[in-house]
């Protein structure tokens, strides 16, 4: 998953619990978690991947987590965030802590599954988060937590517009990496 990043922004760490592949069942359980209203599936999946990366080192030298932020109203619609959920479930063993006011998305156009190329993935996102504190991640290392990475390019918009705090690092962490 790291290598999606390369040349677009440094990442220290980049990691996924597994890979994506559809109509399996994982890719159900991801689904439920984002449209059945499955909250607990997110934590516990947290949990899960906490787990499995802590005795590699993976969380070392993080100072917090940020969930990649839904808009107010699609959180709203949905009741929870599912990144959220999956962020709690992992600060709940890493004891780091979550960073939850710092980044909002101010907008959304459409779903990322809905496009097909990286560039309309990249087009579709840009400028869609905002940095509102600034001091929260001022010269910290920020892990940035969402449920499934196809090319980066939320990821990648989310810490651009966290760098605008300065000297911020990150490591990125999905549930699942589904190869572009």
């Amino acid at each position: 998953m790291a290598q999606l990043f390369w040349g677009q922004t440094e990442v220290e760490k980049a990691a996924a619990l597994f890979f994506y592949k559809p109509h399996t069942q994982t890719a159900q359980i991801i689904y439920d978690l984002k449209y059945h209203h499955r909250p607990q599936y997110g934590c516990q999946l947290g949990l899960l991947t906490a787990r499995r990366f802590l005795p590699t080192g993976f969380f070392e030298g993080i100072d917090g987590v940020i969930a990649v932020p839904l808009t107010r109203r699609r959180q709203h619609d949905r009741g929870y965030n599912q990144s959220e959920a999956i962020a709690r479930g992992l600060c709940h063993i890493t004891r780091l802590p979550l960073i939850d006011k710092a980044l909002e998305r101010t907008r959304f156009t459409e779903s990322q599954t809905q496009q097909i190329s990286r560039l309309a993935r990249r087009e579709n996102v840009e400028g869609q988060f905002s940095l509102r504190r600034p001091e929260q991640v001022c010269g910290k290392h920020i892990l940035l937590v969402d449920d499934v990475v196809t090319t980066g390019a939320t990821m990648l918009a989310a810490a651009e517009a966290l760098s605008a705090a300065g000297d911020v690092r990150f490591s990125f962490l999905s549930l699942a990496f589904a190869k572009p």
